[in-house]
């Protein structure tokens, strides 16, 4: 069996059948590192179409962009690697708040004990610009 019908495969959980020929996984994505690098290992293809794609790994503003316009529908087959508010876990100083808070309301129902369960949080700080 070869990468794609591997991938294929795991993506609608049966083989084509033998007389089908397993179709072109695209996706499209505006990072290159980890995400890009594993899709890529799996076979797929990727591609800078601007609707010609099954998965597009994109950043909040390109998300906007892409759900802003009515016009510009989602197929059947697309699938956007994005999620609202990705930002509160993604980068460091809003993960440790959301982290602190979650303390607070730990010290606030269940008490300290519970709450000094969360000490393992690091420092953290935003650097100025400029």
């Amino acid at each position: 069996m070869s990468t794609n019908d591997n991938c294929n495969a795991s993506l609608s959980g049966s083989s084509p059948p033998p007389h089908q020929e397993p179709l072109e996984f695209k996706f499209k994505c505006s990072f290159s590192g980890t995400v890009s690098d594993v899709m890529k290992r799996r076979g797929w293809t990727h591609t800078t179409d601007a609707s010609d794609w099954n998965i597009f790994w994109c950043d909040m503003n390109q998300a906007r962009e892409l759900f802003s316009s009515y016009s510009k529908a989602l197929q059947d087959h697309q699938r956007v690697g994005h999620f609202r508010n990705v930002q509160e876990l993604s980068r460091k100083n809003m993960l440790v708040r959301n982290l602190q808070k979650f303390k607070y309301k730990l010290l606030r129902s269940y008490g300290r004990t519970e709450a000094n369960k969360m000490n393992f949080l690091p420092l953290t700080y935003i650097l100025p610009v400029g």
